[in-house]
């Protein structure tokens, strides 16, 4: 009985101190996880911050390209004003020496001037009417070509200047692009460190759940050593008293009987000795 009780204690011990060690490593991984899960958290909170970044640059980089396309077809626009006023300078009659109409008229004035001022002869006076009229012919064709000339270097310096937007805008769309990319790529690895996160994270979980099993187990296995050691114990306690008690209960019934043959004796009249009357007063018969 001694060595059974021995032994359930020993394997309480043994389970006491394996529930120990598991829950402590138990609390070792929770412990972990939790800067494992606010560690994943943060990465999380960076993939969405990377995420709205590249949303921002995107929108950014659409509106500049869609500003730079609305100013390119502007362009466009003035390039066919351009083509459509150099045709009609090509089929415009051309004025010999490319001459503005200011010009034009001061030299028609000053040739009627010197027709009605001087005296002329009939063919001299013919011939001068004949150049005035010819000249007179070619203004409306040199005034519209000054206007379309003048019209044209309109044209090209708006156009000039819109396309110096345009390629500011395109500019700022590629900058914006660029910075997008680099915050989507930014995304795709923290995507890829999160999903590695939570992978390593339930493996962890997993490690965990089967220490807190194994820590139960330990547990339940250490109550039932302990509680079997205790009924061991009790029922090797109980015997022992019972053993006990019949032999008080033996020695008291072998007292008794020697009690009364010594006061048998001592009604007789016979000397007892020290030990027969101690007996007595153990007994109470004296």
């Amino acid at each position: 009985m001694d060595d059974e009780n021995e032994n359930l204690e020993e394997k309480a011990v043994f389970l006491k101190e394996e529930r120990d060690s598991t829950n402590r490593q138990a609390s070792a991984i929770a412990k972990q996880n939790k800067e494992r899960i606010a560690l994943l958290k943060q990465t999380m909170a960076e993939t969405n911050e990377a995420r709205r970044l590249r949303d921002e640059e995107n929108r950014a980089a659409s509106e500049f390209r869609e500003k730079r396309r609305a100013i390119e077809t502007e362009i466009i626009e003035l390039r066919a004003k351009m083509d459509a006023l150099q045709k009609e300078m090509n089929e415009t009659p051309s004025v010999p020496g490319g001459e503005d109409p200011d010009r034009l008229i001061r030299r028609i004035e000053e040739l009627e001037w010197f027709q009605q001022t001087e005296a002329l002869s009939a063919t001299k006076e013919k011939e001068l009417s004949k150049r005035i009229k010819e000249m007179r012919k070619k203004l409306p064709n040199a005034s519209r070509a000054m206007t379309i000339r003048a019209d044209m270097r309109g044209l090209r310096e708006t156009i000039r200047t819109k396309s110096a937007e345009a390629k500011a805008l395109r500019e700022e769309m590629e900058k914006h692009s660029h910075l997008a990319d680099e915050q989507h790529a930014k995304r795709v690895a923290l995507l890829e460190k999160t999903r590695k996160m939570e992978e390593k994270l339930a493996d962890v979980l997993k490690e965990l759940g089967d220490f807190r099993d194994k820590a139960d187990d330990a547990h339940e296995g250490f109550l039932e050593a302990r509680g079997e050691a205790r009924r061991v114990s009790d029922a090797e306690r109980a015997r022992e008293k019972a053993e006990k008690d019949a032999k008080e209960n033996e020695m008291r019934s072998k007292l008794g009987e020697q009690a009364k043959s010594i006061l048998a004796k001592f009604k007789a009249g016979e000397k007892l000795s020290f030990e027969e009357i101690q007996v007595l007063q153990e007994t109470g018969a004296l």
